[in-house]
């Protein structure tokens, strides 16, 4: 008989010797491992299907508006204002559908989308100047000194958008247009009530599959 005002405590170990809370934690892992759905691309009846064909075939007609990311408030420098001020529309691209094929005098384009401070992007627009490339990020200070970085360098193949990437593809950029799209650290999300806002998911995966030619 159990003593007044304790209870029997569960059996820590399972009948074949094994820990239980051990079993119970793995389970808990391979529930958050777990794989997601693959996007598919491909129609089951046929050939693999180009990016804006994958879009009609999923019925995903359109992009919800939610947003991807978390805006980030900083402090600018007077100097980083004076870049916004008067760098931002030397190194911006006019408003309107982005004219993909005068942009850069022809050569091919590749979207970058979360530039942060821009180091990547300056190192990859130096070694490859066949390249033009629109960067795109919604962290102010990290903008105002990419476009300190391309008047210091002397770079004449990146153009700057400050805003969101989804609606600059979902409004202002051509199906079949961008030769790549280059995805820097995108916020994880990682709460499920928040896994809508990823911009790795199969909505803007395949919004993206069909602006690249």
């Amino acid at each position: 008989m159990d003593a007044p005002g304790f209870e029997e405590e569960e059996p820590r170990w399972g009948s074949d010797g094994s820990c239980r809370e051990h079993k119970r934690l793995r389970r808990a892992e391979r529930e958050l491992v777990r794989a997601p759905e693959p996007i598919e691309l491909v129609d089951r009846q046929g050939p693999v299907l180009s990016g804006a064909q994958a879009i009609e075939a999923s019925g995903v007609g359109t992009v919800p508006d939610i947003r991807t990311f978390h805006p980030r408030r900083g402090r600018m420098s007077d100097a980083q204002r004076a870049a916004m001020d008067t760098l931002l529309p030397r190194y911006g691209v006019p408003e309107g559908p982005l004219d993909v094929a005068t942009l850069f005098g022809g050569r091919p384009v590749v979207l970058e989308i979360g530039f942060g401070l821009g180091h990547a992007t300056v190192e990859l627009a130096r070694a490859d100047p066949s390249t033009g490339i629109v960067a795109v990020d919604v962290h102010t200070p990290g903008v105002a000194r990419l476009l300190r970085e391309l008047e210091e360098h002397g770079l004449d193949n990146v153009r700057v958008v400050h805003g969101d990437a989804v609606e600059l593809l979902r409004e202002r950029v051509a199906e079949s247009s961008l030769a790549a799209i280059r995805l820097f650290f995108p916020d994880p999300w990682p709460k499920a009530r928040h896994h809508k806002r990823r911009i790795v998911r199969p909505d803007l995966v395949r919004l993206m599959a069909s602006r690249l030619q």
